[in-house]
């Protein structure tokens, strides 16, 4: 990514380091704190702190635009944790150079749905399937606080739970 006029090597790394430290943060919540609710609200608060722009689309919005793969997996979730399809955009005060997009999955706790984990299956750790939305979430933090001046970045988490209820998808489903 480009580089930031003016930062010295010491503050560009407290700058990326502070992103680090969110990630680390949300991927070591348990998963009754971060939520796709709550991950969402982390990516509007970094998007107003830092001067990204944020768009974050709920489970009418998802369902409009024919997301059915996502929904298949968001289904079976309390609407309370229902999906929440996250994009910040980062544009740089000059003309982009390049434009990047920075995806991390967004499964803030996976049980497997009728796919079950059995024992042994450490299912408590499954809430790792949302690093790489924490890493993207921290990511957008590190490019705001740095302000490239030649890239635009923008970031996608698709967060979700991937639960077993009456209306969650089934295997064989067709979506």
């Amino acid at each position: 990514v480009g580089t930031s006029a003016g930062t010295d090597g010491a503050e560009r790394a407290r700058k990326i380091m502070a992103g680090v430290n969110l990630c680390r943060d949300l991927v070591a919540s348990p998963p009754n704190v971060v939520t796709p609710k709550s991950l969402a609200e982390m990516a509007e608060e970094v998007a107003k702190e830092h001067g990204l722009e944020a768009e974050i689309l709920d489970r009418d919005a998802v369902e409009a635009l024919g997301m059915g793969a996502y929904m298949g997996v968001a289904k079976g979730s309390l609407e309370e944790h229902g999906p929440k399809f996250i994009h910040l955009t980062y544009k740089p005060s000059e003309t982009p150079v390049k434009k990047l997009a920075i995806v991390g999955k967004g499964l803030t706790f996976d049980s497997g749905g009728y796919n079950l984990k059995v024992a042994g299956s450490m299912i408590e750790l499954m809430k790792f399937d949302m690093g790489g939305s924490g890493a993207t979430i921290g990511t957008a933090k590190a490019i705001g606080l740095l302000k490239p001046k030649d890239v635009e970045v923008h970031f996608i988490v698709a967060a979700c739970e991937n639960m077993i209820s009456d209306k969650a998808m089934r295997p064989g489903d067709i979506l």
